[in-house]
């Protein structure tokens, strides 16, 4: 019992190396050649093909589990890429709408310290603050440099 999965292990292995086996080649009664696994039942000559494993570019041989291995890798970082593609446009649409609203928020600033002249301006803490000539006048280049940077 303890033996059972070794037995079939081998016994796997063995149908397995048997299975790369033979093609059998044999012409017909019509003349056509045939190409088969199996050997033919009539009395034909039959020429024995063997099968011999693949070669890789490198020359060396490969078995059908190395194809398998290297189209699946294939496959997988064919998937990365494309993730990754979708990524980077992602990132980019993200970018161009902040890069939007930023521009918005500085034509507004822009505006609002052009028109602001003497007055009393709330800031977001809740303080006001009533700004000088010198300091509207800074806080329009301000706007204008982000204006710049950000408005295409």
């Amino acid at each position: 019992m303890r033996f059972q999965p070794l037995v079939v292990a081998i016994a796997l292995f063995v149908v397995a190396t048997t299975t790369h086996g033979e093609v059998y080649r044999w012409v017909d009664e019509n003349g056509a050649t045939i190409y088969s696994q199996t050997r033919p039942t009539s009395g034909v000559t039959v020429e024995i093909i063997k099968a011999t494993p693949t070669k890789t570019s490198k020359g060396e041989e490969s078995s059908p589990e190395d194809r398998l291995r290297q189209q699946t890798e294939a496959s997988d970082e064919a998937k990365e890429q494309t993730e990754s593609e979708d990524l980077e446009q992602e990132f980019k649409a993200e970018e161009a709408r902040i890069k939007k609203e930023n521009c918005k928020s500085a034509r507004h600033n822009l505006k609002l310290y052009q028109t602001l002249g003497n007055r009393i301006v709330k800031h977001p803490d809740g303080t006001y603050k009533r700004y000088s000539e010198e300091e509207r006048q800074e806080k329009i280049t301000q706007a204008e440099k982000q204006i710049s940077e950000f408005c295409e």
